[in-house]
């Protein structure tokens, strides 16, 4: 029956109960008794019983626990029979399974709720996943692939979205804290990933960045960038490549673009830098030495050499060769005044002590010393007052004066000046380095060629001489005269001839050219038996001969009239420039033949002045001129050059 509370004492036996309204009072009516009820839980029934004493407990079902304890926290069986409360949980803590297997949490192992970040080490994680530790151990994150797979492979991959060209998609960064503090742990360096392009399903370009914060700095900066086709280094990137004494930088089919930059300071003692240098829009490449010294590649040449002399030279000096010391050439200050300390093989391009090495620039700038006693653009030769000295006069030559040019002046300064060394030959010898003013001078030519031969005498002959096995040469001269010395003369021998190419040219006819009756006419020549000088052209202007040089001329001119029967009257005229005539013959044609005629004269010309052969006739209608045959050069016009 419901809501009716009955007491029975039962032994070995089940009864159904109905839910009571609410727990009975008072104890057992009979000790060591219990009372057993039923009751609503919660819209569902339960089974309860009260002691003796009073105290009512739930009766619980298979696989459930009852009990009391302290609320939230997380119940454990502490034996096979007792249920304990565990250890309370930290708010925003990971927990995880103690050495006991229970539920415990650590400071070190925390979950940012609301930021969604995981902090291992970081009690307030900047990132996704933070780790912080003191320990080198604990602040790093090991990948292990246990796998003997060909394909085998391990590591991290961090994707990102790329909706506009170099979009930031990932990095792995490094730094650390001054003080212990996360706050101050920010990346001092990393490798960036950025898209290259806007991404699409086809295109998804993509560069590596490598960013490094300098000594003494805070400020991290791109040191190397690469690409699908370059490698970008920054603009203070140094690649170290290697540090043993063996080391390379090896291309294989490629090629090294340096952008010009401003010159960089001395590097380290032992090393050298290359670097392009902008040069009034030239690109051009230098090397800086430990010396701060500037090499212009391709334009400075010069040779390492040991000073033997058993005094300083200094920068900007001339020096010669006085021996060697294995492969080095050992030097000493250049004089002019005779020629056991000449010739000089160019400049000292640094101070240099006594039995030091040094660098002699033979071609090439030497900067930085004092030319202020020069002038910009003075030619410097060897001193023959000062060994190692140079002076803007040109020494006269003598047997104590040897002039040798060996710089020219780019810069006037005290510490600045500059000049360009282009060591020179010494002036005046040549076969004898003993007395350079009774030289012979032995020019051999090639096989079979001409040798030009004088002896040492004062009174010796200069002789253009043939070998054996060809024939005797020219003697060739490009200055405008040769000046014969009064009582001298030029002679000939035998069969021995002077020869000249003169200016001349002779023009001729091969056909036929009508002539108009009663009209002055150019004959037009389209043939040249000779042309040394250009003189004329077979298709522009060749009704012309044009002087090559002004002078006097020889000119001549002729043709053949092919006439009809009657008296009538032909004329050849010379003509200067279209206008003048200079000569001109004339004369009755006879009747019903081949009349032929010339003229000539003397003139002089200008250089570019022509003349032109005209002819006339009136046999009241047209006449043929030319050759009467094919091998006929009647109709003609030439021009000689006499002379000045």
């Amino acid at each position: 029956m419901q809501n009716v509370g009955l007491e029975w004492t039962l032994i070995d036996t089940w009864v159904t109960l109905g839910e009571v309204s609410a727990s009975p009072s008072g104890g057992a009516i009979i000790p060591a008794t219990i009372k057993v009820y039923s009751k609503d839980k919660a819209g569902t029934s339960a089974l309860y019983l009260m002691d003796d004493a009073g105290s009512e407990r739930e009766i619980a079902p298979p696989n459930t626990v009852t009990g009391t304890g302290t609320a939230n926290r997380l119940a454990y069986w502490s034996s096979s029979s007792v249920i304990a409360a565990n250890a309370a949980l930290t708010s925003g803590r990971i927990p995880f399974a103690d050495s006991n297997g229970l539920p415990a949490d650590d400071s070190a192992l925390v979950w940012d709720n609301t930021n969604k970040r995981v902090g291992v080490g970081a009690a307030s994680p900047l990132t996704g996943i933070h780790l912080s530790s003191s320990t080198a151990a604990l602040a790093k994150v090991r990948v292990d692939r246990l796998t003997t797979a060909a394909a085998a492979f391990s590591g991290f991959s961090i994707t990102g979205s790329a909706t506009v060209a170099n979009a930031f998609l990932a990095f792995f960064g490094g730094g650390g804290s001054h003080d212990g503090t996360a706050a101050n742990a920010a990346e001092t360096s990393l490798m960036g990933v950025y898209a290259g392009e806007l991404w699409t399903s086809t295109a998804k370009g993509s560069y590596i960045t490598f960013e490094t914060t300098p000594n003494a700095s805070v400020t991290r900066a791109e040191r190397l960038r690469v690409t699908d086709t370059t490698l970008q280094p920054g603009t203070t990137l140094v690649m170290n490549l290697g540090t043993s004494a063996l080391r390379f930088l090896r291309l294989w089919g490629g090629d090294v673009e340096m952008a010009d930059q401003a010159a960089p300071s001395a590097p380290a003692s032992g090393n050298a830098l290359l670097f392009s240098f902008n040069q009034q829009g030239f690109s051009v490449l230098h090397v800086t030495d430990s010396t701060n010294a500037q090499i212009e590649i391709a334009r400075d040449n010069y040779v390492v050499a040991k000073n033997t002399s058993g005094v300083t030279i200094n920068k900007g000096q001339a020096v010669y060769i006085t021996g060697a010391t294995g492969n080095v050439p050992n030097v000493a200050k250049a004089k002019a005044d005779s020629l056991t300390t000449l010739p000089a093989v160019g400049v000292m391009f640094e101070t240099t002590t006594n039995n030091s090495f040094g660098r002699v620039m033979y071609a090439g700038n030497v900067e930085n010393f004092d030319t202020s006693a020069f002038t910009a653009g003075d030619k410097l030769w060897v001193s023959t007052v000062t060994a190692g000295a140079l002076t803007n006069t040109r020494p006269t030559p003598s047997s104590t004066s040897f002039p040798q040019h060996i710089a020219s002046v780019l810069t006037s300064g005290v510490g600045n000046g500059n000049v360009y060394v282009n060591a020179r030959d010494v002036e005046g010898v040549l076969a004898s380095d003993t007395d350079p003013l009774s030289q012979y001078a032995l020019l051999a030519g090639r096989s079979g060629g001409q040798t030009l031969i004088g002896g040492t005498g004062s009174g010796d002959d200069l002789t253009l001489q043939s070998s054996s096995n060809a024939t005797r040469g020219d003697l060739i001269t490009d200055v405008a005269d040769i000046t014969m010395v009064a009582g001298s003369r030029a002679r000939m021998s035998g069969q021995n001839r002077f020869r000249y190419l003169n200016s001349m040219a002779r023009v001729y006819r091969t056909s036929t050219q009508s002539i108009s009756n009663s009209t002055l006419t150019a004959i037009q020549f389209d043939n040249e038996k000779y042309d040394t000088d250009g003189l004329h052209d077979n298709v522009t202007n060749n009704s012309r001969l044009t002087a090559v040089l002004a002078g006097k001329y020889h000119l001549s001119a002729g043709a053949e009239f092919q006439g009809p029967a009657g008296t009538y009257f032909v004329l050849v005229r010379i003509v200067l420039n279209g206008t003048t005539v200079l000569s001109e013959g004339r004369q009755i044609a006879a009747t019903g033949s081949s009349d032929i005629m010339s003229t000539g004269c003397d003139y002089v010309l200008a250089a570019n002045d022509y003349i032109e052969a005209f002819v006339f006739q009136t046999s009241g209608g047209s006449v043929n001129i030319g050759p009467a045959a094919a091998s006929d050069e009647s109709v003609f016009l030439a021009m000689h050059y006499i002379g000045e």
